[in-house]
C-alpha cells in the first residue's frame, strides 16, 4: 500500500539553514520518526505567517508533504506547542 502524502509530525527544531534566496532547510527531531529534514518553501519572505514559529528549540506541529522517492518533506503548515528557549536560566544553568 502507498505511504500517506500528507504527514502530521510534532518535534523539535534543531538547525535551520538557508537554502535559496527565500526558503529554508529545518531539521527537525521527532520521536516518531527521528530526525528529518524539512523544506520551508518562502519561509524567509517578509510576509511568511510561519516565520517567527520556526526557531530553535520550538517545539511544533508540522503537517508536512512528502514527494514518492524523496527524502526531504514539504513544510505546509505548523503550529507552536512549547518554545524550551525560555526554560533555561542561563545565569544559573551555564
Amino acid at each position: 500500500m502507498a505511504e500517506p502524502r500528507e504527514t502530521k509530525i510534532t518535534g523539535i527544531v534543531i538547525r535551520k539553514t538557508k537554502f535559496k534566496d527565500t526558503s529554508l532547510i529545518i531539521e527537525v527531531f521527532s520521536i516518531d520518526s527521528g530526525k528529518i529534514s524539512i523544506l520551508a518553501k518562502g519561509i524567509r519572505k517578509e510576509k511568511s505567517k510561519f516565520a517567527g514559529l520556526i526557531e530553535l528549540l520550538n517545539e511544533l506541529e508540522f503537517v508536512l508533504h512528502k514527494q514518492p522517492g524523496s527524502d526531504l518533506y514539504i513544510l505546509k503548515s505548523t503550529s507552536l506547542i512549547r518554545s524550551y528557549i525560555f526554560d533555561v536560566n542561563f545565569r544559573t544553568n551555564l
